[in-house]
């Protein structure tokens, strides 16, 4: 396993050297959501990271009632403007919140998502959902394109939580919201990645693709 963590502007000026230095190898970093957000802190976290060897993985929240394909299009050209994806950096929609729209209907817009962003990158991208979300809310909407995608499980406790009719198990673990991180004030996500290096540098590369 591999050690990691997700942040946004909520965890404030990251001082990254010390997560690096204390262990953690791959970091979520929040960059847009919806059609207007930019978080102030992902140019920083974004090259930061880099300059420390921390694995990087870009992310969106994503809005269900907003056009899968602007969305998509909004989140790489932010990433793009903060110096762009490079060699080992990967991508990650979060998908948490219906904004009032069907399980179905999601799902379409989120196939929008996923095309517009692999037609246009070289990266791979997870999905971030919980069971809870994908069974219970959504209804396990069933979809080809959304099972390409490596899981990235938001179960806090201790072991994942498949959604019932995803294809294949987690590739990252979201285990707690609660983490304490040298370099971090404050609460920080903790996740593992749950597999070998050479299977994280794979899902970067080819993550979503067939």
């Amino acid at each position: 396993m591999i050690q990691g963590i997700d942040v946004s502007v909520y965890q404030g000026l990251i001082i990254w050297h010390n997560v690096a230095s204390a262990g953690y190898h791959f970091a979520g970093m929040k960059a847009t959501e919806g059609l207007g957000f930019e978080d102030p802190r992902f140019p920083r976290n974004w090259s930061h990271s880099k300059e420390h060897g921390v694995r990087r993985i870009a992310y969106h929240f994503f809005h269900a009632d907003l056009a899968g394909g602007r969305q998509a299009d909004y989140f790489h050209s932010v990433v793009h403007a903060a110096g762009g994806f490079k060699a080992g950096d990967c991508a990650m929609v979060d998908v948490e919140t219906t904004n009032g729209v069907s399980g179905q209907n999601l799902v379409q817009s989120l196939e929008v998502f996923i095309d517009r962003f692999l037609s246009t990158t070289q990266c791979g991208l997870y999905i971030y959902t919980s069971r809870y979300f994908w069974d219970s809310v959504l209804g396990a909407p069933r979809s080809a394109i959304v099972a390409r995608c490596p899981l990235w499980d938001a179960t806090w406790g201790t072991s994942p939580s498949i959604p019932s009719l995803w294809p294949h198990g987690a590739s990252i673990w979201q285990y707690s919201a609660s983490g304490r991180v040298p370099g971090i004030e404050g609460d920080v996500d903790m996740d593992r990645f749950l597999g070998t290096s050479e299977q994280y540098d794979l899902l970067a590369r080819k993550g979503g693709r067939e």
